[in-house]
């Protein structure tokens, strides 16, 4: 092979090289993201006016359920602490501002079957017509956690460094045969 063909063929290589690794490093970065992090859901609208009744009290009996609450906790989740639920927050929307409910004293959250009851107290009952965001964590059933997704985490630095280098080893090379090092 001729020295210009070999360059040419090194060029092309480093510079596939390197656009395969941008058009890669996002889809790693998000795959790996998902199942090292728990997903976290912020104001999930939960209209909880089928609780309330006409002289202005709340059913503490009513449930609401969450859809991604309502999976059954495994034994890796109840005992991993991002992923059993227990960090469930509301926040009542009022028509004059917002309330931050009080877990266990508002509202109260149930692990075994994900639902929510809200109680008779004055926080929750300042209005008729109300809405109440939920916010919460939930994982993955591949979520992987510790250590582990610490490591995993890791993982698109290392791939971006291994296309960074092939591109550079490729280029200097292309670079050596025509003597510019």
């Amino acid at each position: 092979m001729e020295k210009g063909n070999n360059t040419v063929a090194l060029l092309i290589g480093a510079f596939v090289c390197l656009f395969l690794g941008l058009a890669l490093i996002g889809v790693v970065a998000n795959e790996t993201n998902i199942k090292a992090d728990p997903v976290a859901t912020n104001n999930y609208l939960l209209n909880i006016n089928s609780a309330k009744s006409g002289s202005g009290t709340t059913n503490p009996s009513i449930e609401f359920k969450i859809a991604d609450l309502t999976e059954p906790l495994t034994t890796w989740r109840a005992s991993d602490g991002v992923c059993d639920y227990t960090a469930v927050d509301a926040t009542l929307v009022i028509t004059n501002g917002t309330v931050t409910l009080v877990k266990n004293t508002d509202y109260k959250y149930s692990a075994t079957n994900g639902s929510l009851t809200f109680q008779n107290t004055v926080g929750v009952n300042q209005t008729k017509s109300n809405n109440t965001y939920v916010s919460y964590a939930a994982c993955a059933d591949d979520y992987v956690a510790g250590w582990a997704g610490n490591m995993l985490l890791l993982v698109p630095g290392f791939f971006a460094l291994a296309l960074l280098g092939c591109s550079i080893a490729l280029f200097y090379s292309a670079a050596k045969i025509n003597g510019v090092f």
